[in-house]
């Protein structure tokens, strides 16, 4: 909390008030959305689009195990939460992830990939997330549907993840995908 609290006022006030004056209609309803090198950093994204209808991002962090948060109890959880917070320091002191830092932090075994940071970016911007489902790239491009074990045979696999603001707003799907665009 204190560490969000921080980043609210370092990085998220300035970045509103510099958007009221150079870039006002970011606050519109937008299409889409591309952070094509943001890795997960939807944070930011959603900070400067908070009302795009989908997100679409990509970085070579993978995309992880869908967390089973309810297998870790009592004392089990201060480390696989310590372990989460070390992956969110530099983003949340700095405001970028380190690339080489997050190969190390998103191999963790409780708690692994991409998926976890996207869990707290949503739940800090009060989404709920409402469905997630592992894509992968067809020929033309598309996301198809796919198992986790026909991700690992795909050149591009991705994750979708739908959420809404609350029973008043429509809902938004965030993509990411893990891959070298170099």
């Amino acid at each position: 909390d204190q560490a969000w609290a921080k980043l609210i006022a370092r990085q998220f006030v300035g970045i509103r008030d510099w958007e009221i004056n150079y870039l006002p209609d970011a606050t519109q309803p937008l299409p889409v959305v591309f952070c094509m090198f943001s890795g997960p950093d939807f944070l930011y994204a959603h900070q400067f689009f908070p009302n795009a209808s989908t997100y679409i991002l990509a970085g070579t962090e993978p995309i992880g195990s869908l967390p089973d948060v309810l297998r870790f109890a009592g004392p089990a959880l201060v480390p696989v939460l310590e372990n989460l917070q070390k992956s969110l320091n530099s983003v949340l002191s700095f405001s970028f992830f380190i690339t080489k830092d997050m190969k190390t932090d998103l191999q963790r075994q409780e708690l692994n990939g991409t998926l976890p940071i996207f869990y707290i970016f949503l739940a800090r911007a009060g989404k709920t997330i409402t469905d997630i489902t592992f894509v992968t790239l067809d020929k033309s491009g598309q996301p198809d549907s796919a198992s986790p074990n026909e991700q690992s045979k795909s050149l591009t696999p991705g994750v979708r993840i739908t959420f809404t603001g609350g029973p008043e707003t429509p809902p938004q799907t965030l993509y990411y995908f893990t891959t070298d665009l170099s």
